[in-house]
């Protein structure tokens, strides 16, 4: 060593020379630790986070099935082939609204979309080692097209562990989302403008979209999130929050209340079907004495000559394939009339409320009831051909507000049903809302169509 080194060495303090050495010796004492204790609980936190993609199994039931995976679309399948889905997949339907496909993922849950939309498989995890303490997870969402309604139908297996480790299955819409809790079917309908949710067993919780439905509630009205147990049903409309869930069919005319005046822009249209220049039939919205907000339908001075005065609402093709129910109800009242019961031909009342359906060839059938306070007398000197039909048409007494239900119109035991219809109906057209005979006066206070 030059002298130099050696006089460096021998300059140097021996308490510092002491403290760099303890110090050198207890940081690699600190990272042996580290590696012998946090080397073996970071691979034990990891193995118990870990999870892993899984495919769903995807079989194509009717129709056809158009795939996508990103932005790369693979050919489409056909009626009863299958396929492995991994996540992030992309299923349309394709058959005119007379596709279908059926999914199983991993746990045992499954899922089958119907009619139009797409469904995009966003998240499919399981844990990667049975100890794993993350949450399956089933994460779908679902999109509306422009063909029509799109259907979903889930439904999450049975489970019986903790339930902080119960799997994590939702579904997202433009609307909002629903989270499925073990063991529920839930039917998901999606439009445009509407998520209808109904739960056949089990529960769900539905939570609105905070991002297009950030309209703040009124007081008495649902919060963002409810819950949907067996047998309930919940309507998210855009912009809306979740309505509360009930078992109670939905009334599909939301302005049935008659609060304001019916407007075209609203899809309303009143019409004179034969109008007569001399004594033309008057439809009028009247705040009545009684705090009531009602449709006037009124004709005086016929001088015995016919004219009908309709109010019609169309639905757009209203879905009905699934329905198990469809109503009316309405509260109506008949202050004059002075043709008896229906006319000759028992289509001429004073008030005549009509559903326009359509059936799966695409032909129109109507159901209606004719409602009258002034009965027919066929041995009466005038109008003594004026008739009713039994079992159809209402009587009600004259001036007094008279409620309404005509049950389940799609019951075979319902008198008033469509039980001797040439096909079942599958699309809602139009209500009618309807006003025919001479002199007459009536009233529609409230008027709902009910579905399920």
């Amino acid at each position: 060593m030059s002298a130099r080194g050696e006089s460096a060495i021998e300059g140097l303090d021996p308490r510092r020379i002491q403290v760099v050495c303890w110090s050198i010796l207890l940081v690699a004492f600190t990272i042996f630790v580290a590696l012998a204790i946090g080397g073996p609980w970071a691979g034990w936190r990891w193995a118990h986070l870990a999870t892993r993609r899984a495919n769903a199994e995807v079989r194509v039931t009717a129709g056809g099935l158009d795939r996508c995976l990103g932005s790369d679309c693979l050919p489409s399948l056909r009626e009863d082939e299958s396929w492995q889905a991994p996540e992030s997949a992309t299923l349309e339907l394709a058959g005119g609204g007379n596709a279908a496909a059926f999914l199983r993922f991993v746990d045992g849950s499954t899922a089958q979309i119907e009619r139009f939309g797409r469904l995009r498989l966003t998240r499919l995890r399981r844990p990667l080692f049975p100890f794993g303490i993350r949450r399956p997870t089933i994460a779908l969402t679902l999109e509306p097209v422009s063909a029509g309604t799109a259907l979903l139908r889930a439904g999450a297996r049975f489970y019986d562990g903790p339930p902080d480790r119960a799997p994590d299955y939702h579904i997202d819409t433009p609307h909002g989302r629903v989270s499925l809790a073990p063991e529920t079917h839930v039917q998901l309908r999606l439009d445009d403008d509407v998520l209808r949710v109904a739960v056949a067993m089990g529960q769900a919780s539905v939570t609105a979209n905070a991002e297009t439905n950030d309209a703040p509630p009124a007081p008495s009205a649902a919060t963002r999130m409810v819950v949907v147990r067996r047998g309930e049903r919940t309507v998210v409309r855009r912009g809306a929050w979740p309505s509360a869930a009930t078992d109670r069919p939905e009334n599909v005319l939301p302005d049935s209340d008659f609060d304001r005046p019916p407007v075209e822009d609203e899809g309303w249209v009143a019409s004179p079907v034969v109008a007569d220049t001399a004594a033309p039939p008057q439809l009028t919205h009247v705040l009545t004495p009684g705090g009531r907000t009602a449709m006037r339908f009124a004709r005086e001075g016929s001088n015995k000559s016919p004219a009908d005065l309709v109010l019609a609402r169309d639905f757009e093709a209203f879905d009905l394939t699934d329905a198990t129910w469809l109503s009316v109800a309405a509260t109506v009242r008949i202050d004059r009339q002075s043709l008896p019961g229906g006319g000759d031909r028992a289509e001429e009342f004073p008030l005549i409320v009509t559903l326009v359906v359509g059936d799966a060839a695409g032909n129109e059938q109507r159901w209606f009831t004719g409602f009258y306070s002034l009965a027919p007398d066929p041995s009466g000197s005038e109008f003594a051909g004026a008739r009713v039909i039994e079992g159809r048409d209402v009587q009600v007494t004259p001036r007094e507000w008279t409620a309404f239900d005509s049950g389940n119109l799609l019951d075979a035991a319902n008198r008033r049903g469509f039980a001797g219809w040439s096909a079942a109906p599958v699309r809602l057209k139009r209500l009618e809302i309807k006003a025919s005979g001479h002199d007459f006066e009536a009233w529609v206070d409230q008027i709902e169509v009910l579905w399920k």
